[in-house]
């Protein structure tokens, strides 16, 4: 039981490990290990999927496993002539504000952790959707009867995630399958850190993940398994690589964040949303001469490296739908709607985002923070924004006005009804950690700057 546990709970994380060091060796530690169990369990899943989808070859132990570790193997031993213990993030001491911060932050993964794997999988949509997909995946060892499931046109990476972890225990156990809510938990906080701290100190980096913990709705997801935190976790870390390659000029990040927005896309179909939200990002970035100096070739490069992944993931999972009869959208779902109200509602729902964003107790202060360093920085201290800090604005103004526009678009506000703050404040999950990115940053710029003027 113990052996499966920890291959289950390791092998995603060094095979992401690896993978990582091995094509980008200069990242920072934090970085590498933020990126690496996401990125290994989306290998995973993606094997996973091209095996079944071809139906070749079973989908047992050894045929999903020894591949991988090949892999991880051969990346392992690249990655030992460039190891770099210097890059630790150990300069200097902590001081007794950063300890309190890391201890808060700790504790909170750790009940996080305790939670999650304390009891079963509950909840209408892990149930009846996520995890059954996953439960005959299991007992099936095919997607032959995926037509006949619950929204069979959705992405199913997560099931996969869950079907990859129920194999390697041989059974299906509804408690066990759910390590990788918190691992990607862990995940997002150590990312988190790992960006800002290449745009702010130690302190103040601590201080923006201490402001994520401090939340409740991106805990309680972290215990169960629902699909938006690890949407939140993939789109966010497209986002803030992307942001990095802007800021540092290495296009190689850009090929990294266009892989975690493909794999975003392969979550939940919201995934396109944050796919519209970087090509918004580098327009801006373009048209703020960011990237004036370079060349019309090296902007297709870097569209393809953005876009590539995520297109040529979308249209094999098209192809997957078209071969296995399933169907390619969700009727009176995934359709566009033209309603007389337009105007009325897109007031309805924005007054209904800030009812969330300031009454609703999931996001602990974190929105009033956001709005008092907003208002701080635009009339008390008046300084010139960083471009991380722009960068973080614009993503947040980006999906508020994507959410409003899915709810007067689709037929989703006139389907949720009543019941629309839960599936609205799901929606503010998927871009959140965003929030804390751009609050953290902009108290740095406020009290240094205001302190040595």
């Amino acid at each position: 039981m113990f052996v499966p546990f920890f291959y289950s709970l390791l092998f995603p994380f060094v095979l992401g490990y690896v993978c990582v060091a091995g094509v980008f060796p200069k990242l920072s530690e934090c970085l590498k290990l933020g990126l690496s169990y996401g990125f290994g369990m989306g290998v995973i899943a993606t094997w996973v999927f091209l095996l079944g989808s071809v139906n070749v070859l079973p989908l047992i132990w050894p045929v999903m496993n020894i591949p991988l570790c090949a892999v991880a193997c051969v990346l392992f031993w690249k990655c030992l002539s460039n190891v770099n213990a210097r890059s630790v993030d150990i300069q200097r001491q902590f001081s007794g504000l950063e300890w309190s911060l890391l201890i808060f932050i700790v504790v909170n993964f750790m009940l996080v952790f305790f939670v999650a794997t304390a009891y079963s999988v509950y909840g209408w949509d892990a149930i009846a959707t996520v995890v059954f997909k996953s439960k005959v995946f299991f007992f099936e060892r095919s997607f032959e009867f995926n037509q006949n499931l619950p929204h069979a046109s959705y992405p199913f990476h997560v099931s996969l995630m869950y079907f990859w972890i129920a194999a390697n225990f041989s059974q299906w156990n509804d408690t066990v399958i759910k390590i990788v809510q918190p691992c990607f938990y862990g995940s997002l906080l150590l990312l988190l850190y790992g960006v800002l701290r290449n745009f702010i100190s130690r302190t103040y980096a601590l201080l923006g993940v201490g402001l994520l913990v401090s939340s409740a709705f991106p805990l309680f997801h972290a215990t169960v398994a629902y699909t938006d935190l690890i949407l939140s976790y993939y789109m966010c870390g497209a986002l803030w690589i992307l942001i990095l390659g802007f800021n540092q000029n290495k296009p190689k990040f850009f090929l990294i964040s266009g892989l975690f927005a493909a794999l975003a896309c392969f979550v939940k179909y919201e995934g396109l949303i944050g796919m519209g939200v970087m090509l918004l990002l580098y327009g801006s970035s373009l048209i703020r001469s960011r990237l004036k100096s370079v060349f019309f070739k090296e902007h297709i490069r870097n569209l393809v490296a953005l876009c590539g992944p995520a297109i040529a993931l979308y249209f094999y999972f098209t192809f997957f739908k078209s071969a296995y009869g399933v169907p390619m959208g969700e009727p009176g779902r995934t359709v566009l709607v033209l309603s007389s109200h337009l105007v009325a509602n897109m007031i309805y729902m924005l007054r209904l985002n800030v009812i969330n964003f300031t009454i609703s107790a999931n996001w602990g202060g974190n929105f009033y923070i956001f709005f008092l360093v907003c208002f701080a920085q635009f009339y008390v201290v008046r300084r010139e924004m960083s471009f991380a800090l722009r960068c973080g604005g614009l993503c947040i103004l980006f999906f508020i006005a994507a959410q409003v526009a899915l709810f007067i678009f689709t037929p989703a506000l006139s389907l949720v009804g009543r019941n629309i703050y839960e599936p609205m404040s799901r929606l503010i999950l998927q871009y959140f950690p965003l929030i804390p990115f751009t609050s953290a940053i902009a108290l740095e710029q406020i009290f240094l700057k205001n302190g040595s003027s």
